[in-house]
């Protein structure tokens, strides 16, 4: 079974405290991000009733039809809808949130999302930074009722504003 597989109730639960940012993106690069997750997903080999159903939730999420374009998510990484700094950190910091949403990140995931990371131009440093954000929003949103956690969660969503914006 998939790693994904095991993630997908986590990543339900914690896509429910909104702090998504996909939202922000327009259609053409909604679409682009959700062959990028596609990407992500098979990375492992495996393909799952589970898996599917993530990507569709990230679909609902985004209020696009789930559509699997195999020709594109075969294809060579294309980045070119992501054509701003904000939109790159925006998918980027979804991709990093996608593969950290529990304990265990499948090597093939990650190196497909570092990949991704690398198309759209980020720096060794910035790759870093989006990577320890996500894990460190995987373990603030571990326990939501744990106020320490509850406060370093919007301090961490108040950074990626800030990251997304370019300050």
């Amino acid at each position: 079974m998939s790693r994904l597989a095991n993630r997908t109730p986590n990543r339900r639960m914690k896509r429910a405290h909104g702090i998504m940012f996909l939202e922000q993106l327009n259609e053409q690069q909604k679409h682009a991000f959700l062959v990028l997750a596609q990407r992500v997903t098979q990375a492992d080999g495996e393909d799952s009733a589970d898996e599917h159903a993530a990507l569709d939730a990230l679909c609902q999420e985004m209020q696009i039809a789930f559509d699997v374009d195999m020709k594109a998510i075969l294809a060579d990484i294309n980045v070119d809808h992501f054509d701003s700094h904000s939109t790159r950190v925006i998918a980027a910091l979804e991709l990093m949130r996608m593969v950290h949403a529990d304990d265990y990140v499948h090597e093939a995931e990650i190196t497909e999302v570092l990949a991704i990371c690398q198309a759209m131009e980020f720096t060794d440093p910035w790759i870093v930074t989006m990577r320890e954000w996500a894990k460190r929003l995987s373990w603030a949103e571990e326990d939501p009722l744990d106020s320490q956690r509850a406060e370093y969660r919007t301090l961490l969503v108040g950074y990626a504003r800030q990251i997304i914006a370019g300050a």
